[in-house]
């Protein structure tokens, strides 16, 4: 549809009609020629503009939009051909470009737009104000709203455990039987990837979610284990009690735990055209970036490729297939943005493991975007999720200043092919941390329409 021109385009009127002139005298000049406006993004632009009622040498002028609204200004007229008022149209748009209002000013005169932003499912903001002073306006003008992202919520994910007695009792009962390597009744097994001395699979872990009001939502998450879930690969017995962080935790085998699912709260780190950068405030969950240490490279899945490989890595294949479905995030809102895997993204000078660019909706931050993004070491810092402690997330229980644990991003160590960079317990960013290890977490990042 061919685009129409918003409110600046009848400005060749000048509306310093003043254009026109009262009495005998000598007409006043005419007004300078005005410029076009910019695209009506959303499809808001001037039906006409009438003048609607006079006062002596003041004239009123009504616009109509159309989008059925009115909007009024006045035109003083010079007087025996002097003085003639000239005025300027002043366009008001949301952050993601949208037309808001607008309103004619007087030459040389300040504006103000009283505007509180429509409350959003999403995200809460605070309106801050627009993105140049209106104080003296002496040409056309548009003003975009400014905002400060205070939280987003979006989706929802398994994190505080459940602690009322009673209602894990009526949890329990609605799971029914537990599962076994056998028979796993109505729970699911998480499938991770374990390998005894054999190298043969054991199957260890397993969860069940719970609708408990009948919405259509899960509102519970149940954990039950047989067996410990290590927090690397190597040649030690791995589910042995001294090789894992779950029981470091407080979560014991044989036992079954139940956490909440809670709206997912997420930090804003940049916004541009309309759209956020935004990352999980806290670390949801606790998974492994590659299942295999090697200095060579491994068959995954049919790519012979090194195991710090974000684009073949588990990790990603787990946020997009796994996290993205359980939290109930929407394509709508969530978009596929090319993720950049480049010499760019990485903070070494040289990097010898880096691969192509992927689209992603959900994505884990780079070694540049983490230090960037952040401007101190305390700022990087965050908290697991229980739920992220009970698949295996380290953190520092015997710190009674530290509760924080360190997070892993998608960039591959320059020098050693089962190594990627973290954020650890600290906030700093380092690059040694090992790609089969679980006791870093993950927090999500990826971009949303505001």
């Amino acid at each position: 549809m061919k685009k129409k021109r918003l409110l600046m385009a009848f400005l060749g009127l000048t509306l310093a009609l003043g254009l026109a002139s009262c009495g005998e005298g000598k007409q006043g000049e005419k007004g300078e020629p005005g410029s076009n406006g910019s695209d009506g993004k959303d499809g808001v632009s001037v039906v006409s503009v009438e003048k609607t009622a006079e006062d002596g040498l003041v004239a009123t002028y009504t616009i109509t939009l159309s989008n059925g609204t009115t909007k009024t200004f006045t035109v003083k007229n010079g007087e025996n051909g002097q003085n003639a008022v000239q005025y300027y149209p002043v366009t008001f748009r949301n952050e993601n470009g949208n037309f808001l209002d607008a309103s004619f000013v007087e030459e040389g005169k300040a504006l103000t737009y009283d505007f509180t932003p429509e409350s959003s499912e999403y995200y809460t903001y605070e309106f801050t104000g627009w993105d140049k002073e209106a104080n003296n306006i002496t040409e056309p003008t548009t003003l975009t709203a400014t905002y400060n992202h205070k939280k987003i919520f979006m989706g929802s994910y398994p994190q505080t455990e459940v602690k009322d007695e009673s209602l894990v009792a009526k949890l329990s009962g609605l799971a029914g039987k537990l599962p076994d390597p056998e028979n796993l009744h109505n729970w699911i097994e998480y499938d991770y990837d374990v390998y005894l001395f054999s190298q043969t699979y054991d199957k260890y872990m397993f969860f069940q979610d719970i609708d408990l009001d009948s919405d259509g939502q899960y509102d519970f998450r149940g954990v039950h284990m047989l067996k410990y879930r290590p927090y690397g690969f190597d040649n030690i017995p791995q589910t042995s009690s001294d090789r894992t962080y779950q029981k470091y935790n407080g979560y014991e085998i044989n036992n079954t735990y139940w956490f909440k699912y809670e709206p997912i709260e997420w930090n804003v780190l940049d916004t541009k055209s309309g759209n956020a950068l935004i990352v999980a405030n806290k670390i949801l969950d606790s998974q492994e970036f590659f299942n295999v240490k090697s200095s060579d490279e491994v068959d995954h899945s049919g790519v012979m490729c090194y195991s710090n490989n974000y684009e073949y890595s588990n990790i990603r294949k787990y946020l997009n297939d796994n996290l993205f479905k359980t939290a109930s995030l929407s394509d709508n809102t969530v978009l596929n943005n090319e993720v950049d895997n480049s010499i760019a993204s990485s903070i070494a000078t040289t990097n010898s493991y880096l691969c192509n660019n992927v689209e992603d909706n959900l994505f884990l931050l780079s070694s540049v975007e983490a230090k960037n993004y952040f401007e101190k070491d305390e700022d990087r810092l965050a908290i697991g999720t229980d739920y992220a402690k009970a698949q295996g997330l380290f953190y520092k229980t015997n710190t009674l200043d530290n509760i924080y644990s360190s997070y892993i991003l998608r960039t591959p160590n320059p020098n050693t092919p089962y190594f990627i960079y973290s954020v650890t317990y600290s906030g700093n960013v380092s690059e040694n941390n090992l790609c089969s290890s679980t006791a870093a977490g993950i927090r999500p990042a990826c971009w949303i329409k505001l």
